[in-house]
């Protein structure tokens, strides 16, 4: 008995001591699990980011064509009466620009593509490159490969001059970074004028671009699509769109990079009011800057000019409008707090300023970009002798640049004057060297003090192309003057940044 009792009692005790084993494991199981619940996971420790060199990219500039009349598909087959003596002038065209390295060094070879990539000229230099081409009436594209990792310095013009005649006026088209997004502020389809979008496509590939116009009441309800064939370029009457008195366009392109231009041009009856071509201004942003420029007293007083802004969003924008002078800073009366509605554009008059050099800061609490226009008028003559002339010129917003190219154009044009200006709130010393055919003069250093625009009085060489600018965060303009028969002609010239990119990325794995 005694030991078939032991035997049950050790049977008993085993189950026991299973059943509590058992019991104990699902606790700690349960314990860990919900530790692990309440404790916060660790945080991940991502990999390093790894720098991969992608080597510095090429210069690539975009010029426009010629300015023509806006009825003319360039078929021949429009006829004007010569008695008026209006329509058939055909401008006076050069191309003008400079290619070069940095720091003493060549650039890689350039070539110069006019008309289309497949059919057009092309033709190739190496070492530092003076573009001087007339009669080039196509578009064209500027194309300098990189040299000892760096992206050369370069900037061009395509001027136009025509001094009688519907295109009356001098036109000086800065050429163009493609990008694939460009706005350009500027332009009128009224009555009387028209305003022709050029959109070339220099890459590769085909490409997709959507134009997009804005104008004093709203968008406008129709856009266009333009496709491109690589090299290719294509114009769009903007009049087929909207009839505005104040136009703003967004190119956007899909596929690759674009450059566009708007050819502005107007009659006051059959009297020329002006020709100009418009380039594209910087994105909106809630701090931008147009100029320098300069006004005459006789602008000042009787012609001043005007700053269009466009606000492209979807709410109210209100802005404040300062003039940056040589003597400092001052706000624009009656602009302090002007409203924009939205989707809108807005002519602002600078009347009342002081005549001199002077740049226009617009601060808004929702982005918005500008331009600003000026008008010379001229002489009546025997068409209308009540009507005098008028030349247009528009020159865009742009960002400060650290370093950029600023063209001296020297055919068809008899002045250039060259403007400075700092918007920021501390002084800068800005270096300026002229460039001449393959050399550099000594470099000027000259003082612009905060919230100033001012004219640079030193004589450069009279064999300077282009100026070096080099500062913390500059904005210079050329104001290029023509003499016709019955009144002076402008352009207005912005700098070209320096396009030298980053030469390396920062690559980091992980999920998408």
């Amino acid at each position: 008995m005694t030991t078939r009792t032991s035997d049950r009692m050790r049977r008993v005790l085993r189950t026991v001591i299973a059943a509590l084993t058992g019991v104990t494991v699902v606790l700690v199981t349960g314990a860990v699990l919900t530790a692990g619940l309440l404790q916060p996971a660790p945080e991940p420790s991502p990999m390093p980011a790894r720098s991969v060199d992608i080597g510095a990219s090429g210069l690539v500039l975009v010029c426009p064509d010629a300015p023509r009349v806006a009825t003319d598909d360039g078929a021949g087959d429009i006829e004007y009466d010569d008695e008026f003596g209006t329509g058939a002038q055909v401008p006076v065209t050069s191309l003008q620009g400079l290619i070069s390295g940095r720091d003493g060094a060549e650039p890689g070879p350039v070539r110069l593509t006019v008309g289309n990539q497949e059919s057009g000229e092309v033709r190739e230099q190496t070492g530092v490159v003076v573009v001087n081409e007339s009669g080039v009436e196509e578009p064209a594209v500027l194309d300098a490969e990189p040299e000892a990792g760096n992206t050369p310095l370069g900037a061009a013009t395509a001027l136009s001059r025509t001094d009688t005649g519907d295109l009356r006026g001098l036109s000086a088209a800065d050429c163009q970074v493609p990008t694939s997004t460009q706005w350009l502020v500027g332009g009128t389809t009224e009555l009387g004028s028209s305003a022709r979008l050029l959109v070339t496509n220099p890459g590769q590939t085909p490409v997709s671009a959507t134009v997009e116009v804005w104008g004093g009441t709203g968008p406008a309800d129709e856009s266009t699509e333009v496709l491109l064939a690589p090299g290719e370029s294509d114009s769009v009457l903007l009049e087929t769109l909207a009839l505005e008195e104040r136009l703003a366009v967004r190119v956007t392109s899909d596929g690759g990079q674009v450059a566009a231009a708007v050819q502005d041009s107007a009659l006051d009856g059959v009297v020329p009011a002006g020709t100009d071509v418009v380039t594209a201004t910087t994105d909106p942003a809630q701090a931008t800057v147009v100029g320098p420029f300069e006004v005459t007293e006789v602008e000042a007083q009787d012609h001043p000019p005007v700053v269009r802004v466009v606000n492209p969003s979807q709410d109210v924008a209100t802005i404040a409008v300062e003039v940056l002078t040589a003597d400092g800073s001052h706000a624009l009366a009656g602009a302090e707090e002007q409203v924009l509605e939205p989707g809108t554009v807005t002519d602002i008059s600078l009347s009342g300023v002081e005549p001199g050099p002077l740049a226009v800061r617009i601060d808004a609490d929702e982005p918005v970009t500008a331009a600003v226009q000026r008008s010379i008028v001229g002489q009546a003559g025997e068409l209308d002798p009540g009507r005098p002339v008028v030349d247009r010129a528009w020159l865009p917003a742009r960002d400060g640049a650290a370093r950029g190219i600023l063209p001296l154009p020297g055919e068809l044009v008899d002045e250039n004057r060259v403007l400075l200006a700092n918007p920021t709130a501390q002084a800068q010393q800005v270096e300026v060297q002229p460039i001449g055919g393959g050399t550099r003069a000594e470099a000027l250093t000259v003082d612009v003090a905060p919230h100033s625009a001012m004219v640079l009085s030193e004589e450069l060489p009279a064999d300077a192309l282009a100026v070096d600018v080099s500062g913390t965060a500059v904005h210079a303009t050329t104001m290029a003057h023509a003499d016709a028969a019955d009144g002076t002609m402008l352009a207005m010239i912005p700098l070209t940044p320096d396009a030298q990119m980053a030469q390396q990325v920062q690559v980091r794995p992980g999920r998408y």
